[in-house]
């Protein structure tokens, strides 16, 4: 039987990484070993959340671009990569080879660096993910584009509104 979620707001930071094992666990449904994300559901139901749970983003040239200008955008580099972990966010911004760092308890607007004017260095474990993000995206590059679909997998796609 399906679980209820009443809304409400939560401190811990959740992800849309989290939506499918959140809805999968709502629905008491058996989680995939190889699906990645937090399940909310027994925060949700009383349990504590997650405050110490470490976050991670990337950005990077042609995230919402065409297909092809992203492609061509994406190929320009990685623009920034960050950690959350508890109240603090560092943000590494790749290009400038910058450091900032946010207290967003007491700043949730990230409008004060508080890593100084000269910038510091970057800490090991956001170096650490800068590399595996780049490491990722080379082999993206790499990988042979995928075969044009048949046209009864794209007829049915087209019906279904995915393409046009």
């Amino acid at each position: 039987m399906a679980r209820s979620a009443r809304p409400r707001a939560i401190a811990a930071p959740a992800l849309l990484i989290d939506v499918t094992p959140t809805v999968l666990g709502l629905l008491d449904a058996e989680r995939p070993a190889a699906l990645s994300g937090f399940d909310w559901s027994a925060v949700f139901a009383g349990m504590p959340e997650p405050l110490d749970r470490e976050t991670r983003y990337q950005a990077h040239r042609g995230a919402v671009l065409s297909k092809h200008g992203s492609d061509l955008a994406r190929r320009s580099g990685l623009l920034a990569v960050g950690i959350i972990r508890r109240e603090t966010k560092e943000v590494y911004q790749v290009g400038k080879q910058r450091r900032e760092i946010y207290d967003l308890a007491a700043d949730p607007a990230e409008s004060r660096d508080l890593s100084g004017a000269g910038g510091q260095t970057a800490s090991e474990a956001v170096l650490t993910w800068m590399t595996e993000v780049e490491q990722d995206l080379s082999r993206s590059d790499a990988t042979p584009p995928a075969e044009p679909l048949d046209e009864d997998t794209a007829a049915m796609l087209r019906s279904l509104g995915y393409v046009d």
